[in-house]
């Protein structure tokens, strides 16, 4: 992944989050093997970027990275995309925010028993 082309990216999406052409390219850019930036490096920058999202209310970008980390995350690192993607849910009131996805569980295609407590409560 280039460090570069993810921070531009983000940047973009942080002015506009409806820009559909900066989402396809930050998920191309995510799934780039090759680069200077780490996967934990992505996935802090992921964070910081859902922060923003998240104080300003907009729910959707922050559906979005959390479905592009889920996609990208190591085995051991999904769980934790997961329950965060499932509070994000119950902080909304329900399932509101992984229908936004257009799955139930976002790009990893795993059922319930995957998560921890919480997200087996939202998806069961």
């Amino acid at each position: 992944m280039d460090s570069q082309t993810i921070r531009t990216t983000l940047g973009l999406l942080q002015e506009d989050p409806e820009n559909e052409t900066g989402w396809a390219s930050l998920r191309e850019a995510s799934l780039v093997a090759e680069g200077d930036l780490s996967l934990g490096d992505l996935l802090n920058l992921f964070a910081a970027a859902r922060e923003q999202y998240r104080a300003r209310g907009e729910w959707d970008a922050v559906a979005r990275l959390l479905e592009i980390g889920a996609d990208v995350a190591e085995p051991d690192e999904l769980p934790a995309q997961l329950a965060e993607l499932a509070g994000k849910a119950q902080q909304r009131g329900g399932v509101e925010i992984l229908q936004l996805l257009g799955r139930p569980l976002g790009a990893a295609e795993l059922t319930a028993d995957h998560l921890p407590e919480q997200g087996r409560r939202l998806a069961g």
